[in-house]
C-alpha cells in the first residue's frame, strides 16, 4: 500500500496535462494557434544515451492539445549546435536523421504501447511495443509537418484517436503513460523526458503520466481497404524467353479487399477476400558456404504484419513465411483488458516443405506436390507480474490431399520481471506430427534469466531442450533432439559520450548421438562519439558423427556516422571450424563493407559488399562475392523512385544478378501505389522478367 501511495504521489507531481481546445488546429508546423501558448510546456530533457548525463544544451519544448477527434503534439527545438539532419525520405526510413520520439502507453499498464519517431521535416516512423518486444512493421495513420528554423526545427502532429486503442471512454479523463525523446546523430546521443535508462527491460514503467486525456468513442472501428494488383511475367524455358499469358487470370489481375471491424477498444477482426499477399521489395540474397540449415527470411507481406505482436511467443510457434501462397485469410487480434488475443486461419495453395533437417512425416516436397495446407493458430497472453505476462499458444497445420500430414503444437510461456533489472522467462511446448503411415510426438522447454542494468554488471543464464520427436511446421524449427545451455557476464561503463562494454559468453549444445558443440566467446565494445568498434575472439569445439574438430574465430567491426552525408561500417571474420557437409576441418575468411551516401536531402545510396573465402581440408578454395546496391530518390514526401541491384559471383565464375526498379507513392499507410519491374540475369543472359503494379486505398468509418 505504501509503495502504491508513493507511486501515485510521484505521478501526480510529474504529470503533464492535456489542454482542451475548441479552435481548429492546422498541421503546418507553424504553431501559430493561440492555444499552443496556453498549453503546459515540457522542457526538461536529460541525456540517457550513451550514458546518463546533464540536460540538453538545446531548448526543447513539447506541448499537448486535444479536441473531439485528435490528440495534438507540438515540439520545438532551438539552439542546436549543428544543423539538424533532415531528409525527404520514404516513410520509416529516418534512422540516420535527427529525431523526436513520442511513446504512448494508452492503457497505462506498462506492457504495451505505441512509439512514434519524426525527423525535423515530419517524416514518420511508427512501432508497436508489446510484452518487451518491438514491432517496427506496425503502421497507423496520423498527420505531421515539420520545418527547419534558423537554429533548430519545429514539428506539429495530429494523432487521430481512432488510430490508437485505449480503454472505452466513459466520460472521465484518462491517464496515459508518456515518454519523449530527442536523438542527435551528430553527437550519437539521446535525451529523454522523464529521465529513462538505456536497455531497460520494461521501458514503459519509466513513463510520466499524461493526464486529462478525453479520447473519442471508438465507434464501429470499421476499415475497408480494396487493392488491385497487376503482374505480367516472362520466364526462360528450354532457352526460350517469352511472356506468359493471362492464364490463370488470378495470377495476373488480382482485385481484392481487406476489412477490419473493431469488436472492443483494442480487439478487431480482419477479413480478406481474394487477398494479395505480395511484397513490393525482394528479399536480400543470402549465401552461406557452410550452410547446414534453411535460411530465415523476415516477413514483408501486409496482411501478416497487421497485428503481428499478438502472435509472438517465446517458443516462436508462428513463422508466417511458412504460409507461402494463401488463398484467403481471417484473423482476430488485439487487447481486451489484461488479455492479448490473436487468432489466424488460412488455406495455403502452395505449401512449402519442412525446413527441419530430418523432415517431418507428411511434409516433404513429394507429400506437398499439388496439395493445399490448412493453417490455424491461436494465442492468448495475460498481462501479469507488473509488466510481465503469461501466454498460451495453439497451432494446427494439416495437409489436404496427398498423405494427409498434420502437426499440432500447444505452447505456454511466462515472463516475470523483478527487482528493477531482472527478467525471468520460461516456456514449454508439446507437439504431435505425422501422416497416415508414421507419427511423432515430443516436447521442448526452456528457461532464461537476465539482468540488464544499463551500466554496471549484467549477465544471464539460459537452458533449453527439444526432444527428437518435436516438430513445429508453422514455425521455423530446423533441429530437434538437442540440449543447449549458455551463461554470460557483461560489464558496461562510461562517461560523457564514451561507453565501454565487455561480454564473456559460454555456450554448449548437445545433439542426438552425443554430437555436441562448445564455445567460449569474449567481446569488447567501445563507443566514442560517432565512432564505435568491437573485437571478439572465441574458442570452439564440434563433434559430429564421431568426428571432432577444435577451432577458433577472430572478428572485428568498426562503424562511424562521420558526417551528415556519409556513414560506413567495416567488418572482418576469420574462423577455423567444421564443415557440416564433409565433416572435416575448414577455414573461413569473410569481409563486409557497408556505406550510406546522402549527397542531397532527397537522394540516398546504400552499398553493401560481402566477400567470403572458404576451403575444406584437402579441397579447393571456394569463394563468393555479393554486391547489394539500393538507390532511392524521393521526389516529394509521398513519391519516390527505388532502384535495387543484387549480384552474386561464385568461384566457378557463375554470376546471378537481380535488378529491380520501383516507383512508389504513399500518402498515408493504406493509400499506396507501386509500379515496378524486376529482372533476373544468370551469366549475362536474361532468365526472368516481371512487370508489377499495385494500388490500395484505405477508408476508415
Amino acid at each position: 500500500m505504501l509503495f502504491l501511495l508513493i507511486t501515485q504521489a510521484a505521478w501526480a507531481e510529474g504529470s503533464i496535462p492535456v489542454l482542451r481546445t475548441d479552435n481548429p488546429v492546422t498541421i503546418d508546423g507553424l504553431l501559430d494557434e493561440e492555444d499552443w501558448k496556453r498549453a503546459t510546456p515540457v522542457t526538461e530533457f536529460n541525456r540517457y544515451i550513451p550514458t546518463p548525463g546533464p540536460p540538453s544544451d538545446e531548448h526543447i519544448e513539447a506541448r499537448f492539445l486535444q479536441d473531439d477527434t485528435h490528440l495534438y503534439i507540438s515540439i520545438s527545438v532551438r539552439g542546436t549546435s549543428t544543423p539538424p539532419r533532415a531528409r525527404i525520405s520514404p516513410r520509416e526510413n529516418i534512422n540516420d536523421d535527427d529525431q523526436i520520439g513520442i511513446y504512448l502507453d494508452t492503457f497505462g499498464e506498462s506492457t504495451t504501447g505505441y512509439i512514434f519517431y519524426l525527423n525535423p521535416l515530419g517524416i514518420q516512423q511508427d512501432i508497436r511495443y508489446s510484452a518487451g518486444n518491438w514491432f517496427p512493421q506496425w503502421d497507423t495513420v496520423f498527420t505531421s509537418e515539420g520545418h527547419a528554423t534558423e537554429d533548430g526545427f519545429v514539428i506539429e502532429v495530429a494523432m487521430p484517436f481512432r488510430s490508437l486503442r485505449y480503454p472505452d471512454p466513459d466520460g472521465t479523463p484518462q491517464t496515459w503513460g508518456l515518454i519523449l525523446t530527442r536523438k542527435i546523430p551528430a553527437e550519437n546521443s539521446k535525451y529523454s523526458h522523464p529521465q529513462i535508462r538505456r536497455s531497460h527491460p520494461r521501458i514503459f514503467t519509466q513513463a510520466a503520466p499524461l493526464t486529462g486525456v478525453m479520447p473519442a468513442p471508438l465507434g464501429a472501428g470499421l476499415s475497408i481497404q480494396p487493392a488491385l494488383t497487376l503482374r505480367h511475367q516472362r520466364v526462360e524455358e528450354d532457352g526460350d524467353l517469352s511472356w506468359t499469358g493471362l492464364e490463370p487470370i488470378n495470377d495476373s489481375i488480382r482485385p481484392g479487399v481487406d476489412l477490419r471491424l473493431g469488436i472492443t477498444p483494442d480487439l478487431g477482426a480482419a477479413f480478406t477476400v481474394n487477398p494479395d499477399f505480395s511484397q513490393v521489395e525482394a528479399d536480400v540474397v543470402q549465401v552461406n558456404l557452410n550452410q547446414r540449415f534453411a535460411f530465415y527470411y523476415p516477413e514483408q507481406r501486409p496482411f501478416f504484419l497487421d497485428g503481428i505482436d499478438a502472435f509472438a511467443d517465446t517458443s516462436n510457434t508462428l513463422y508466417t513465411r511458412s504460409i507461402v501462397s494463401p488463398l484467403y485469410g481471417v484473423k482476430m487480434s488485439g487487447q481486451e483488458g489484461p488479455a492479448s488475443i490473436g487468432i489466424l486461419q488460412s488455406i495455403d495453395g502452395q505449401p512449402g516443405a519442412s525446413v527441419h533437417e530430418l523432415s517431418t512425416p507428411g511434409f516433404s516436397e513429394e507429400d506437398l506436390t499439388e496439395a493445399v495446407a490448412q493453417n490455424a493458430v491461436g494465442r492468448v497472453r495475460l498481462d501479469a507480474f507488473s509488466a510481465g505476462s503469461v501466454g498460451l499458444t495453439l497451432a494446427d497445420k494439416r495437409v489436404v490431399g496427398s498423405t494427409g500430414g498434420y502437426n499440432d503444437v500447444l505452447a505456454a510461456d511466462i515472463i516475470v520481471p523483478f527487482a528493477e533489472n531482472w527478467v525471468a522467462v520460461a516456456h514449454g511446448a508439446g507437439s504431435v506430427a505425422g501422416d497416415a503411415v508414421e507419427s511423432l510426438s515430443g516436447g521442448q522447454a526452456g528457461f532464461e534469466m537476465t539482468r540488464s542494468p544499463g551500466l554496471g554488471l549484467g549477465g544471464g543464464i539460459s537452458a533449453s531442450e527439444i526432444t527428437p520427436g518435436y516438430r513445429q511446421e508453422m514455425g521455423f524449427l530446423t533441429q530437434s533432439g538437442i540440449r543447449q545451455g549458455s551463461a554470460w557476464l557483461d560489464h558496461t561503463s562510461g562517461q560523457a559520450r564514451r561507453l565501454w562494454s565487455t561480454k564473456l559468453l559460454t555456450k554448449g549444445t548437445l545433439e542426438r548421438d552425443k554430437d555436441h558443440s562448445l564455445s567460449a566467446n569474449l567481446t569488447q565494445n567501445a563507443t566514442i562519439g560517432v565512432h564505435s568498434a568491437s573485437l571478439s575472439g572465441a574458442l570452439m569445439q564440434w563433434q559430429q558423427s564421431s568426428v571432432q574438430v577444435d577451432g577458433y574465430s577472430l572478428s572485428g567491426k568498426y562503424q562511424a556516422n562521420l558526417t551528415r552525408v556519409f556513414k560506413f561500417s567495416l567488418s572482418s571474420n576469420y574462423a577455423q571450424l567444421i564443415d557440416y557437409a564433409a565433416l572435416v576441418p575448414a577455414t573461413s575468411f569473410q569481409n563486409t563493407a557497408s556505406s550510406t551516401l546522402r549527397p542531397t536531402t532527397a537522394i540516398r545510396v546504400d552499398l553493401d559488399f560481402n566477400r567470403q573465402w572458404y576451403i575444406r581440408q584437402e579441397s579447393d578454395l571456394t569463394t563468393y562475392s555479393r554486391l547489394f546496391t539500393r538507390f532511392n530518390w524521393q521526389f516529394t514526401e509521398p513519391m519516390g523512385l527505388r532502384l535495387l541491384q543484387q549480384t552474386v559471383l561464385s568461384s566457378d565464375d557463375a554470376t546471378q544478378t537481380t535488378i529491380s526498379g520501383l516507383l512508389t507513392w504513399m500518402k498515408v499507410p493504406g493509400n499506396e501505389l507501386y509500379i515496378g519491374t524486376s529482372m533476373a540475369v544468370a551469366d549475362s543472359a536474361l532468365v526472368e522478367q516481371t512487370l508489377f503494379a499495385k494500388f490500395t486505398h484505405l477508408w476508415r468509418l
